[in-house]
């Protein structure tokens, strides 16, 4: 059992509302609480979240989950990284993640839906082309994207062989029907798949997957790399107490560029705004304030129903989630961050004005003295 001091703890760390309890506290269910919480303001239902089953298969997998989250287990990255139009584009995909022409010892061998390798650009053009005829049938003038690119992604020292065939189980899960090529990336410290699968699927249908899918598809991947042998979790951002999304791949290529993307520039005067009036609010802070609230009540239901447990496990799990909840970063709003750019691009170009050994004068009330 817990001793008296740490259950104090997180009674404390719980806040009031746990303590004042709401409804009957036998009718709040791990997996229906922590579910919200993963999901935060948007949440999916929760066999989305734990799977279909029974109430208790599905707090069974909560509680894994919980657990994972609380110990901080490395987290799966799936992006879709990009669209391929025509069949040029597509072999040209194929010949980038095959690294063709980057010397013999770097070129991969990429392997197929089929179970089939491919190694040279006159096979990848083939599959490019039967792609392309297949996307755009009768109308040669069709303009949509022939095939969809995604990265499927961990943290550096993850077996690399062992990623790659959680990867094919992926693939073979969640892209049935479907053509895809494959091939993983070592030459960076995180160990990468490029995943290419085909728009149209072999009735026809085009794929059109959503952030629903994508999160889908996070604990697809997160399970299969479980399944052999790598620890992996599968949470949202708003989950991890994160509220910055990270920049999309574009986005972060051109500001590698030193060239502004039509965010940088929003972002830039955003940050304006921010300078002038001092303060660092857009109609975005509302909402990432809205969705930490959301995510905390969850987490907070779902640790006293986990408090209300007479397994010593369940208790230790609960003691362990209120530390997790009261380490949570700070909220960081895009606004803020704007500023925050703005200030300290302002205090480089200040510095460069001055001459060497000179002080920067005082600001704000030191200058009026």
């Amino acid at each position: 059992m817990l001793s008296r001091e740490a259950l104090e703890l997180l009674e404390f760390s719980l806040g009031p509302k746990a303590k004042r309890g709401r409804g009957d506290p036998n009718a709040k269910r791990v997996s229906k609480q922590f579910g919200k919480a993963i999901l935060g303001a948007a949440a999916l239902p929760v066999y989305s979240v734990f799977g279909h089953g029974s109430h208790q298969q599905r707090s069974a997998n909560a509680v894994a989950a919980i657990s994972r989250t609380v110990k901080k287990t490395p987290e799966v990255m799936v992006k879709m990284t990009g669209r391929q139009n025509g069949q040029a584009h597509v072999a040209e995909n194929f010949s980038y993640i095959a690294r063709l022409g980057w010397g013999e010892d770097k070129e991969l061998a990429l392997l197929t839906s089929e179970g089939k390798t491919m190694t040279n650009r006159k096979e990848m053009s083939a599959l490019a082309r039967e792609w392309h005829l297949h996307e755009t049938g009768d109308d040669v003038r069709r303009k949509g994207s022939t095939s969809l690119s995604f990265i499927l992604s961990m943290p550096p020292g993850t077996d690399p062989e062992k990623m790659k065939s959680a990867a094919v189980e992926f693939a073979k899960t969640e892209m049935v029907g479907r053509q895809w090529v494959m091939g993983l990336h070592t030459d960076q410290a995180h160990p990468h798949v490029h995943l290419t699968v085909a728009r149209r699927d072999i009735d026809g249908k085009r794929f059109h997957p959503g952030k629903e899918d994508l999160f889908r598809y996070r604990q697809t991947f997160a399970e299969k790399l479980r399944d052999v042998g790598i620890e992996a979790n599968a949470t949202p951002r708003k989950a991890r107490g994160i509220t910055r999304k990270s920049l999309s791949t574009p986005i972060a290529q051109m500001a590698k560029r030193g060239e502004d993307s039509r965010y940088a520039k929003r972002l830039q005067r955003e940050a304006a705004v921010a300078a002038i009036t001092g303060t660092a609010t857009t109609p975005f802070d509302k909402n990432i304030h809205e969705q930490r609230i959301s995510v905390l009540e969850s987490y907070l239901k779902a640790g006293k129903e986990l408090l209300q447990s007479p397994d010593n496990d369940n208790l230790t799990l609960a003691a362990q989630l209120a530390t997790y909840i009261k380490e949570l970063p700070k909220i960081q709003t895009r606004a803020a961050r704007g500023l925050e750019i703005y200030q300290a691009a302002q205090k480089r170009t200040h510095d460069m004005k001055l001459p060497d050994g000179a002080n920067a004068p005082p600001r704000g009330k030191e200058r009026d003295r």
